[in-house]
């Protein structure tokens, strides 16, 4: 890494130092990364017997953290068909400007990288090509609005992305396990570095409040990464844009046990739900303002009606304040 550049806020200071190795970096050898891949194989053999075959078991993030909160939730969203919309597309539009960011030659604004990036997503296939070339002038002003604000907030955040970092945004990963039939795989937001240089630095790039999910989030990706490549990353870290502060969790074994006994449980309860052997758990939580089966839930529809009344703490000690229309 460079030294410190006068020029850098002291925000991306802060990243400088996140990504700096230190002389008591203690990397987690490819031997306890195996032992954890054949865990994984021999704990989930049984599980992946009831997978029809010819099928996969997808494992994600998204799919984990549903679980966690609300298996009514899961089951929910996993039978309901995914549908762009403008705060869903936000930020794959934003990632593909800082994807051509890393890349761009001479000076680079917000506002051109976010248009460059809508063009050529829209130009490209799939649903998300389909929905950006649908949107009307207000929706497109929209989603263009939100996409700056998220790539503005990070280039004040972040220091300029060098070639020398390898850095590679939302670099698709996955593990194949039990034959196929359970497969692991996500998109981590950013990461830097190789594997065979120390370890990989693994970062996703948040909005809003801090949560315990997005430590689990970062834990999933490292596992998965591990597996993939057989070392694991050395460094994990969430940048809250709104903030400009990164939390950093330091790659162990320990870490990559819990993400492998999070793995374990919810396949497990994937499986058992999928197969109907037993109903799913319902707890109410704050994403029950957005479950696709609220109508139909009493649980969930009791919650945010107590919600609406005030009568759940939403962890603040006064609560933010309203911005005022100016």
């Amino acid at each position: 890494m460079p030294a410190l550049a006068t020029a850098w806020s002291p925000a991306q200071q802060r990243i400088i130092e996140l990504l700096r190795r230190r002389p008591d970096d203690a990397p987690v050898g490819a031997d306890v990364v195996t032992a954890l891949h054949v865990e994984l194989e021999e704990r989930l053999a049984p599980v992946a017997e009831r997978v029809p075959a010819g099928a996969a078991l997808w494992v994600g993030k998204s799919a984990l953290h549903q679980l966690d909160t609300c298996e009514g939730r899961w089951q929910a969203e996993a039978s309901s068909r995914f549908a762009w919309n403008v705060p869903a597309a936000r930020g794959t539009v934003a990632h593909k400007a800082i994807e051509l960011q890393a890349n761009w030659r001479g000076e680079s604004e917000p506002c051109r990288l976010v248009d460059e990036a809508i063009t050529r997503l829209a130009e490209g296939e799939g649903s998300l090509a389909a929905f950006l070339r649908a949107l009307s002038t207000v929706e497109l002003a929209e989603l263009r609005q939100e996409a700056v604000g998220f790539v503005t907030a990070f280039e004040e955040c972040f220091p300029p992305l060098r070639s020398r970092w390898r850095p590679v945004v939302d670099g698709p990963a996955r593990v194949a396990l039990a034959g196929g039939r359970i497969v692991l795989g996500g998109r981590p937001d950013l990461t830097l570095g190789r594997a065979a240089d120390g370890g990989k630095v693994i970062i996703d790039l948040k909005t809003g409040r801090p949560s315990r999910h997005h430590v689990d989030d970062l834990r999933f990706y490292a596992l998965v990464d591990a597996c993939k490549v057989g070392l694991p990353p050395r460094r994990l870290a969430t940048l809250y844009l709104d903030t400009g502060t990164p939390t950093v969790e330091h790659v162990t074994a320990g870490v990559l046990q819990a993400a492998t006994e999070r793995v374990v449980r919810s396949v497990e309860a994937m499986v058992e739900l999928r197969t109907a052997s037993r109903p799913a758990q319902v707890r109410p939580n704050p994403m029950c303002r957005w479950c696709p089966a609220l109508a139909g839930c009493e649980t969930g529809s009791a919650w945010v009606a107590a919600e609406a009344d005030g009568e759940h703490d939403d962890g603040f000690w006064w609560p933010e304040p309203e911005v005022a229309a100016s």
